[in-house]
């Protein structure tokens, strides 16, 4: 299993709120 964080997720929390 690779970190793959595409777009907003738990992974990458860069998500706009």
């Amino acid at each position: 299993m690779k970190n793959t964080c595409v777009g907003c997720g738990l992974c990458a929390k860069q998500c706009p709120v």
